[in-house]
């Protein structure tokens, strides 16, 4: 992955999402594992739109999902997608777009 521009830990502790422009990736951390460590295996990609000028991601508050957002670049009006994860290696999906 090259750029991130967003990251996020779960409160947990052991999710890691990070993203770039085009893409979104998952890590998770091993009870003994520093950050650094499991940045260092290879991610999971997960579901992401891209979106113009997105630079947020951030875990929802009950941990069971991921939120991304855009700036809004020229007028264009921002994006905010839900994205529903019970356990991330399972088919994440979008559940709604925010607003």
């Amino acid at each position: 992955m090259t750029y991130a521009v967003a990251g996020d830990i779960s409160a947990s502790g052991r999710e890691i999402l990070i993203k770039n422009y085009a893409e979104a990736f998952y890590w998770c951390r091993g009870d003994s594992q520093t950050v650094a460590e499991a940045l260092a295996a290879a991610p999971t990609p997960v579901p992401y739109t891209m979106e113009p000028q997105g630079e947020a991601i951030a875990w929802g508050a009950d941990g069971r999902g991921y939120y991304t957002t855009s700036e809004e670049p020229s007028g264009i009006e921002a994006t905010r997608d839900a994205w529903a994860v019970p356990c991330l290696l399972r088919s994440p999906r979008r559940i709604r777009r925010v607003w």
